[in-house]
């Protein structure tokens, strides 16, 4: 972090600089569509995002725990630099750079940052012998480039699609750094502590959001004895029901959960669901496809107001909008809330209810034509969920 700092760098400990990738929504989509902007396209690795950093010619690995790896060289590297990459096992691949020879380099587009780490890698990537490093080949957007990401999926050893913008660094109103991966690999950081809860961070809180699902394997045994001491970061992804978090790996290169917004996120990009062709289809034929899907999407709002009547007559109009206005609000939908010690929790109700995009949670309403919808205060304490619904569940009564 000193390093960084003496090379005007800003960082934050649990947090890397340079850009930060989402996962792609299909609101993105007409953005990499209609050439408002260049996208420059790459595979993405399944490794471990870390910097490269060469000061005072000394070279370190820095990952999101702030934990610094000292790379031995045999002959001297004299240019300071900083590279932005994924470490998969002796193999640095860099993706991009915020400082080279000529200083920094956030003035320039991805092409010319990546430009940059050529020259630095070609200049003295053979003098850190430990570390093989290679810069990655990025193609810009097209149609046709979905025929050779997709054989690059199919090769093995990546895991989705990144997708950059060709622009300067730290622009304030600058299009995001998009990530696809299948629905399958989406996965979420969560901090797990001794009771096995699973936690993401929202202004400085940890808020339990569900319960960890261990396999069958050595893994369990082993966060169970690590959690006894200390909380423990993992990677989970979606289990088979839809409900539950399955602990895949243990997070040691961080030391902090992903965020309430980047778990919000991921529920909605599990039940969007995109598939790996949308990315590259035709704005023409994406703009149908929308337009023949809008009735299924909280944008065809119209169009679920006519469901919810034909579904239930008792339900009139006005009563269908208050409950679609309900639901629609920042993933917090359908959530009960239980008093707990220490704060409050989403019920498995609530749980659920996360797991389904808008239009499931409005069938789940019509379901049960007694429902109501009503107002509840906002906790004091715990995480905000303020609307919920109520049901006769043993956990909502």
């Amino acid at each position: 972090m000193e390093a960084l700092r003496e090379l005007g760098i800003s960082a934050s400990h649990g947090r890397l600089p340079g850009l930060q990738a989402t996962h792609i929504e299909r609101k993105h989509l007409r953005i990499l569509r209609d050439g408002t902007c260049t996208y420059l396209v790459c595979p993405k690795d399944d490794g471990i995002r870390k910097l490269l950093i060469c000061r005072a010619g000394e070279v370190v690995l820095l990952d999101r725990a702030s934990n610094s790896t000292p790379l031995a060289t045999s002959h001297g590297v004299e240019h300071d630099a900083v590279l932005d990459g994924e470490l998969v096992g002796s193999t640095f691949l860099v993706f991009d750079a915020l400082y080279g020879l000529p200083g920094r380099l956030a003035h320039l587009p991805l092409a010319g940052r990546l430009e940059e780490a050529r020259r630095w890698v070609d200049l003295h990537g053979g003098g850190i012998p430990d570390l093989d490093i290679r810069v990655k080949d990025m193609t810009r957007w097209s149609q046709e480039l979905g025929v050779d990401m997709g054989a690059a999926m199919d090769g093995g050893g990546a895991d989705g699609v990144i997708m950059t913008p060709d622009v300067p660094m730290g622009l304030r109103a600058g299009p995001p750094t998009l990530k696809w991966k299948r629905k399958g690999d989406i996965t979420v950081d969560f901090l797990m502590n001794g009771g096995a809860e699973l936690c993401v961070i929202e202004r400085g809180t940890l808020i339990p959001v569900a319960v960890a699902r261990f396999p069958p394997s050595i893994l369990a045994s082993r966060l169970r004895s690590m959690t006894r001491k200390r909380d423990v970061v993992v990677e989970c992804e979606m289990g088979p029901n839809g409900r539950d978090w399955d602990c895949r790996k243990i997070r040691t290169d961080k030391d902090s959960p992903n965020s309430m917004l980047t778990y919000r996120n991921s529920l909605r990009n599990i039940a969007e669901d995109i598939r790996f062709e949308e990315l590259f289809e035709p704005i023409e034929l994406a703009s149908a496809q929308s337009a023949g899907t809008r009735s299924s999407s909280a944008s065809g709002k119209s169009s679920v107001y006519d469901t919810i009547q034909a579904r239930n007559p008792t339900w009139t109009r006005s009563k269908a909008r208050r409950a679609l206005a309900r639901v629609d609000r920042e993933d917090m939908v359908g959530i009960c809330n239980e008093t707990v010690a220490g704060g409050t929790k989403p019920t498995p109700c609530a749980e659920a209810a996360l797991m389904k995009n808008i239009l499931d949670r409005i069938e789940a309403l019509l379901d049960d034509p007694d429902a109501r919808t009503e107002e509840v205060e906002t906790p004091t304490s715990g995480p905000p969920y303020g609307h919920r619904l109520v049901c006769d569940c043993p956990a909502c009564t």
